[in-house]
């Protein structure tokens, strides 16, 4: 899913997948600096203008492709 985003938003969004086995410490890096706290799997935030935007871990449930691409459309506008 995070591909297709990836590909359907080129060179409007620019899209990070981290993977908790590789690279994760990076990713982690750059939550603590902004103050997020990851605390489960998968942690999928939208970031505008260097904040917080949309904040799908208060869904409790893995965000829906529709809903990520409605909280995007609704950004780019």
């Amino acid at each position: 899913m995070v591909r297709r985003i990836a590909l359907q938003y080129a060179g409007k969004i620019k899209v990070a997948k981290f993977d908790v086995g590789e690279g994760f410490q990076e990713g982690e890096r750059l939550a603590n600096e902004q103050g997020i706290g990851i605390r489960g799997i998968p942690a999928v935030i939208i970031f505008h203008r260097g904040a917080i935007a949309v904040d799908f871990r208060k869904l409790g449930r893995p965000p829906s492709e529709n809903e990520i691409a409605v909280a995007l459309n609704g950004l780019l506008r």
